[in-house]
């Protein structure tokens, strides 16, 4: 059997050369990632998907994280912040997080497209 097409906007999704995922907000465990984040942070595509946010946070971020997801897990808009998430190998960095409210088949899920603000300061 054939596998099917990709669709316009998981072409575009995989393709960007922007690093973005997709979380789940009660799980805050990942459901999509693309080619460019799974470069930025060093695990695969299926390592990832079995990851969360907690994952690539350094560990003494967690409790923040959990708390800002927290407070931010209703509502309907965008928003934006900096922070700093860690690699597989274990290397901080600071990086500028765009974030979108979306749904996932019935689920609130948040789109999140990464800017490394390291890689940018080197540039």
């Amino acid at each position: 059997m054939s596998e099917a097409a990709p669709s316009l906007l998981d072409a575009l999704f995989e393709q960007s050369p922007q690093p973005c995922y997709v979380f789940d907000r009660e799980t805050l465990r990942f459901l999509a990632v693309n080619a460019a984040a799974c470069a930025l942070y060093g695990w695969s595509r299926d390592e990832m998907l079995a990851l969360s946010l907690r994952d690539i946070r350094p560990e003494a971020d967690v409790e923040r994280l959990e708390y800002i997801v927290a407070q931010k897990r209703h509502l309907a808009g965008n928003f934006t912040r900096m922070s700093r998430h860690r690699t597989r190998d274990g290397r901080v960095f600071e990086v500028d997080l765009d974030m979108r409210r979306v749904m996932v088949d019935g689920r609130v899920a948040t789109l999140v497209i990464v800017t490394d603000l390291t890689a940018a300061s080197e540039a």
